[in-house]
């Protein structure tokens, strides 16, 4: 998704100052200084905590976000700022289930869509920044999202219907983002 040609054409964009870029960065630089709040945590919180609202349905807009931002500045320290806090956001998205995380049987696997395609984007675009614990429990998170929805998902075994296609993406953004680990 983040071929070199993208991102150069966004860092192009941050370099000349593009309305969109400060725009992004401006929402970023929020995103920085917020509460990221676990599933059983405030689901609505105010701008610029993050909260999962519907299912998780709030956590991925954010973790691309911080991702973009990541990735395409060139500043270092708010390269770490942005890193820390997609960091702390993924910790959020993939809590267990016994210390207050989304339980992958909600409304028989709706929240994959958001969860496990949020959490791969975010293992992906801020790969260098995670530390080694976020990356084990974001793995956790994934896999036992999928197996779950793997053995027990609605019509996952028929390509049709709106679950259907949310899991599909999300097992293919999995497989994608953690390929090799």
């Amino acid at each position: 998704i983040l071929s070199d040609a993208f991102l150069q054409r966004l860092r192009q964009r941050a370099a000349t100052s593009d309305p969109t870029w400060k725009a992004l960065q401006s929402k970023c630089d929020g995103y920085v200084t917020g509460t990221m709040y676990a599933p059983s945590g405030n689901a609505y919180p105010n701008y610029p905590s993050v909260g999962q609202g519907y299912q998780g349905e709030e956590y991925p807009p954010v973790i691309r976000a911080l991702g973009l931002c990541y990735r395409t500045t060139s500043d270092a320290a708010a390269q770490a700022r942005y890193g820390a806090a997609g960091g702390r956001l993924l910790d959020a998205m993939s809590t267990p289930v016994a210390s207050g995380g989304q339980s992958p049987s909600t409304d028989a696997g709706y929240g994959i869509r958001n969860y496990v395609v949020g959490m791969a984007i975010g293992y992906d675009w801020l790969y260098p920044a995670l530390s080694a614990a976020t990356k084990t429990r974001v793995v956790s998170s994934i896999n036992a999202w999928v197996d779950w929805s793997d053995q027990s998902g609605f019509i996952n075994q028929d390509p049709i219907g709106n679950y259907f296609a949310g899991y599909f993406l999300a097992k293919t953004m999995a497989a994608l983002a953690t390929e090799g680990d």
